[in-house]
């Protein structure tokens, strides 16, 4: 990857949720993690109106799955295939999230909550 070389890495969101972690699409975590460990800012950008006042339980099953054939053409014994839409990025990975508003933080997306 080329993280070295970035000055910023900017993604979007399917949904920002209360506690300002992010639900987006698969590889988003990940993405987030490596531009961690490069101390490259990570951005995110959307509409206020994909904030929730939803948290996240940490069930999986609250994640888009689709068949697994989608990515394992033949099923591998003892090998259980998983094939997620979206993913989780906690918010402390999150260096702001971008908004018609500005940028927010968990401090301001409860503010913002709040205001509902």
């Amino acid at each position: 990857m080329f993280l070295s070389q970035c000055q910023a890495v900017v993604v979007g969101a399917d949904t920002v949720l209360a506690n300002g972690d992010v639900i987006n699409k698969a590889g988003t975590a990940l993405l987030a993690w490596a531009a961690r460990g490069h101390k490259v800012p990570f951005y995110v950008l959307c509409e206020t109106l994909k904030i929730s006042s939803r948290t996240w339980s940490g069930d999986l099953a609250q994640l888009e799955e689709k068949e697994a054939g989608e990515v394992m053409e033949e099923p591998i014994e003892g090998v259980t295939t998983r094939n997620f839409y979206f993913d989780l990025t906690v918010s402390r990975l999150i260096t702001s999230i971008i908004t018609e508003r500005g940028p927010m933080g968990r401090r301001e997306i409860k503010q913002l909550l709040s205001s509902y």
